[in-house]
């Protein structure tokens, strides 16, 4: 188990209700991302995908998506 895996959209979540896209290039770990997500009921808020080396946002989010106040990207974080 690696609990480590979208710990900081579960926990911006649980605290105050944010929505998230998480990327990670790592199949294990996004597999286990998507798997606490699903434990915690969050697939509504948390959005995880499973993205390319090097590329993290870039190309992740479609510009239909990101053209929608809704959808807005309000800040990024690397970890």
């Amino acid at each position: 188990l690696c609990i480590a895996s979208a710990i900081y959209a579960l926990l911006g979540h649980a605290m105050h209700g944010w929505r998230f896209v998480a990327t990670e290039v790592d199949a294990e770990s996004a597999e286990w991302a998507a798997e606490l997500v699903r434990r915690n009921s969050y697939e509504a808020s948390i959005d995880v995908r499973r993205v390319a080396p090097r590329t993290f946002l870039c190309g992740n989010l479609p510009e239909a998506e990101a053209a929608t106040q809704d959808a807005a990207v309000a800040f990024t974080m690397c970890n």
